[in-house]
């Protein structure tokens, strides 16, 4: 009796993470200028997002890959926007702005465009590639119930 109690706790208890896989997935939000990803009800930022796809190979890759078009991005529109400020600022100040580096900063904001095309491209294909092992059943877990006759009597045996 302790063996078939056993038994079935083992069982549910392998289906229960089975079941959890599906909660894991990501969802991708459209927003201005590209997606946001959520999991679990809670949005994910760049580096989480590439700490959590290290589990497929493949999605790993894509995200790295869009990680540093993601940081490329970053830095040339931020560098971008500050050379843009910085002469509004001296404008709206009363002093002479200095127009040819606020056109410098709207070609680094320009330059910063393709980054982050190439960003959400490849962080939308690492997010498909993830979700789609992440939906299948694992190929190592597949817990399978059967029961059999035996010298002892009935009984039941849990295969994984």
């Amino acid at each position: 009796m302790k063996k078939l109690f056993l038994i079935a706790l083992l069982g549910i208890f392998a289906f229960g993470l089975q079941a959890q896989t599906s909660d894991e997935t990501i969802s991708m939000v459209k927003v201005f200028g590209g997606y946001k990803f959520v999991q679990n009800g809670k949005f994910l930022k760049v580096n989480q997002l590439l700490e959590v796809t290290k589990i497929n190979k493949q999605a790993y890759s894509e995200m790295k890959s869009a990680h540093s078009n993601y940081i490329a991005a970053t830095i040339f529109g931020v560098i971008g926007g500050g050379m843009i400020g910085y002469p509004l600022g001296t404008a709206a100040g009363g002093g002479e702005p200095n127009w040819t580096m606020a056109a410098i900063g709207a070609g680094c904001v320009v330059i910063s465009i393709p980054f982050s095309i190439q960003f959400n491209k490849k962080a939308k294909t690492a997010v498909k590639l993830y979700n789609q092992q992440v939906s299948k059943p694992s190929t190592m877990l597949q817990p399978k119930l059967d029961f059999a006759i035996s010298v002892n009597g009935l009984g039941a045996f849990l295969k994984f």
